[in-house]
């Protein structure tokens, strides 16, 4: 599949489209905003207009958004949204524009296939909901799945950079979940994994503006947080640290113990979180916090640090 194109290529293959979609358009999925491109004397100008979850009236990024997700893994993605009473099927695909990552989003209107009187709009409009929610969330911690956070952690940032509050990531970890897998089988950990998941959200505000709750790895959470203070997350963080060995876990009728640990980083300058090393010092503060006393490390990064 062609990827790479020159301007006039572009406007050529989007004129083409608009004969059979109506809905073709140019997204940053990062800032997540429509883009128009026009050339001026020689050179291209990008211009970002409306957000592109305006149209599905959302006041942020899709939580199943398939533009990152295209952009993430170079591969075609679709999905299916509902705006009002009509269905829409979102087809999304990865262009390079003279070395500018875009993705080319075109859409069209299925809802006379769908709306076939079997289902009330609105019944149909939950059943997308939910199928959106599964493409992205883990069943068993309801938490979102790791390739969430790679979708939506830049963007994020950007929202944060052009607000006056900075920017916590926070990885908890659970400690010994390795030999309970080994004592108690796969089952037990499951469990362990819904409560840390289910004491974590609790404490921290994951369904606040700018933050979210996503698997990490097999024993960890990340919860990433666009606003608040520094102090404020950390105690958070601390009290789900002290909670975690009083949350009441059985299997088999046999008590199971929930000890977590976090690592917390605020970063005043949140455009850090383009860079791997970011995530990899969230993640070596959880590993050294796993062997101090109170289980939790931090670190408050200034502009310019690494």
């Amino acid at each position: 599949m062609k990827y790479e194109y020159t301007f006039s290529e572009l406007q050529n293959e989007m004129s083409v489209l608009e004969n059979t979609f109506p809905i073709v358009r140019l997204v940053d999925p990062v800032a997540c905003r429509v883009v128009n491109v026009v050339r001026q004397d020689g050179r291209l100008v990008f211009s970002p207009e409306a957000p592109c979850y305006q149209v599905w009236n959302r006041k942020h990024q899709c939580a199943n958004c398939i533009s990152a997700r295209t952009l993430r893994s170079g591969q075609a993605c679709t999905k299916f949204e509902c705006v009002g009473n009509r269905v829409f099927q979102i087809i999304c695909r990865y262009v390079l524009l003279e070395n500018t990552k875009l993705i080319l989003e075109m859409g069209t209107d299925i809802s006379a296939f769908i709306l076939d009187g079997r289902e009330t709009p609105e019944e149909i409009e939950e059943g997308i909901h939910l199928l959106n929610h599964k493409m992205v969330t883990d069943p068993v911690t309801l938490a979102y799945q790791p390739h969430y956070i790679e979708e939506h952690l830049l963007h994020m940032a950007m929202n944060a950079a052009s607000q006056p509050y900075t920017f916590h990531l926070a990885l908890i970890g659970i400690n010994g979940l390795e030999e309970i897998r080994m004592k108690a089988g796969c089952l037990a950990c499951d469990g362990i994994l819904r409560a840390a998941a289910d004491s974590i959200r609790q404490q921290l505000p994951c369904d606040d503006e700018g933050a979210f709750l996503a698997i990490y790895d097999e024993d960890s959470f990340l919860f990433a947080a666009g606003n608040g203070s520094h102090e404020a997350i950390k105690e958070k963080v601390l009290a789900v640290i002290r909670s975690a060995p009083s949350v009441p876990i059985l299997f088999g009728e046999k008590p199971l113990s929930l000890q977590l640990c976090a690592g917390l980083i605020t970063c005043t300058a949140p455009e850090l979180v383009q860079t791997d090393s970011l995530l990899d010092s969230v993640y070596a503060l959880r590993r050294t916090a796993g062997q101090l006393p109170l289980r939790f490390a931090e670190r408050l990064l200034q502009p310019g640090q690494d």
